[in-house]
């Protein structure tokens, strides 16, 4: 489609995921980040009256553009059946088959803190190839325990979850060790479900006390479903 977002450097900037629909006349096609929901990203719209406009030049949806009354009908109709298709026919894998889940990556600490910190990466494996992850962790020092919720995501979709773990401290080495469970997934990974995923995360601390700034790998391995979607 015409007007497509700029790319920055070697990766489009967001929003690249596209869905669009096409009839005889009016063409609609949305722009999306799967990860707006951590990268506050907003949908992006292109609309043509093919009739008028055969090479897309104006685009309908632009902001600002003022729609006159037949436009913004079918601007919206449009709109509507677009939700329709993007949500009945973009299905996820074949539900009730387990599908493998291994991802392994690198972080940094990007908010520190002795109760809750965040650290924030990147992971490659199965089934994302290369993602983003952002990690919550609250920490119970004297139980030794921490929980967490993260979230993976590419071009394709996001993947939502939540970690029970058990925490160790040996000098300046940190581990975090236990069972991940997948909360959500949309796009390509809409239906993901998965339970008892072993989870893995160490690192370094660079600072004296735990609230220093550190940086270490995380590793995924487990199996996952894809339930029916509607």
């Amino acid at each position: 489609m015409a007007g497509q977002p700029p790319s920055a450097g070697p990766r489009a900037r967001q929003p690249t995921h596209v869905v669009a629909i096409r009839e005889q006349r009016w063409k609609l096609g949305r722009y999306f980040d799967p990860a707006h929901a951590v990268t506050g990203t907003r949908s992006e719209y292109e609309f043509y009256d093919l009739k008028y406009d055969p090479r897309e030049v104006k685009n309908l949806a632009a902001p600002g553009f003022r729609r006159n009354a037949e436009q913004q009908r079918e601007f919206a109709r449009m709109m509507k059946k677009l939700a329709a298709a993007q949500a009945k026919r973009l299905r996820p894998l074949a539900t009730g088959k387990r599908f493998n889940f291994s991802l392994d990556g690198q972080f940094v600490n990007v908010k520190p803190g002795l109760i809750s910190l965040i650290d924030a990466g990147n992971v490659t494996g199965v089934p994302t190839a290369f993602a983003q992850t952002l990690a919550k962790y609250t920490l119970d020092l004297p139980e030794g325990k921490a929980t967490s919720s993260f979230t993976i995501w590419n071009n394709a979709g996001l993947i939502t979850g939540t970690s029970v773990l058990t925490y160790t401290k040996n000098g300046t080495s940190v581990a975090l060790d236990g069972l991940a469970t997948l909360t959500g997934g949309t796009g390509a990974f809409r239906g993901i479900q998965g339970a008892g995923i072993k989870f893995h995360d160490e690192a370094v601390i660079s600072a004296p006390g735990f609230g220093g700034p550190s940086r270490g790998r995380t590793t995924y391995r487990g199996e996952v479903t894809y339930g029916v979607r509607g």
